[in-house]
């Protein structure tokens, strides 16, 4: 009789801790968080600002997020600033998932041969896809590159350098006296120093002198601008808007 009690108390305890361990599954699983993301439903930026306001109130339960195929067009960048140590959050797509930055451009209209559009007020891009295809920025020159002459540096008291580059090419000098002050700002520098690139906003031009200045950050001892090494290039200006195929932002 004394085994047999204890055998009957044996089998209480293992009942009653299955009994434990499966309602704490269900208890585990109850507080799995699921979302969908999928187009015309819900965007990946309010399943991500979801997420945020469940850890916002302290809920850290996992969380999957699945995404259907297709196309999503982001009016801003996704941020996931979320700690790194929260390793409970999953984004599973299936294929075909894009996140695009991109926007459509148009309507398009033809004008002394040249394709035109309109983009609205504050947009602001730096490429063009045609056809699922990037598209080349106007280039000056369209093939090779510049060498500017005496390039020098200054400092400023804001930290930022100055960076001073003299053309003698006399094309060179009367594209970029034509350019107007908006179309100034739009255009870019792209500078290329032994195994360095660097994009540049045109600051300013001194017609006279023929000297272009830009801003940027002071020069490393191995990257000193010179009229051996640094080469340069145009882009996004009117006056290398001459090819097939380019297109121009004004």
């Amino acid at each position: 009789m004394r085994m047999e009690k204890n055998m009957i108390e044996y089998t209480d305890v293992k009942r009653t801790f299955a009994v434990v361990a499966l309602f704490g599954a269900f208890a585990s699983f109850a507080q799995t968080r699921e979302l969908t993301v999928e187009p015309g439903g819900l965007g990946p930026a309010a399943a991500l600002s979801q997420i945020k306001a469940w850890r916002a109130a302290k809920d850290m339960s996992p969380v999957t997020v699945r995404v259907r195929r297709g196309v999503y067009r982001l009016a801003a960048p996704l941020v996931f600033n979320l700690p790194r140590t929260d390793s409970n959050i999953t984004w599973e797509g299936e294929d075909g998932v894009v996140f695009s930055g991109g926007w459509k451009l148009g309507p398009w209209c033809e004008r002394d041969g040249v394709l035109v559009a309109k983009v609205p007020a504050g947009r602001w891009f730096e490429q063009l896809f045609v056809n699922g295809r990037r598209a080349e920025r106007s280039r000056y020159p369209n093939e090779g590159w510049l060498a500017p002459s005496s390039p020098t540096q200054a400092y400023l008291p804001s930290g930022r350098c100055a960076d001073f580059l003299t053309f003698t090419n006399a094309e060179v000098r009367a594209g970029l006296k034509s350019l107007s002050p908006d179309e100034l700002k739009g255009a870019q520098l792209r500078i290329v120093h032994k195994w360095a690139t660097g994009r540049y906003v045109l600051g300013g031009y001194d017609s006279e002198l023929g000297t272009l200045t830009v801003f940027g950050s002071r020069w490393p001892g191995w990257k000193q601008w010179n009229e051996k090494e640094t080469r340069c290039a145009f882009e996004n200006v009117r006056f290398g808007f001459d090819a097939q195929g380019e297109w121009f932002l004004d």
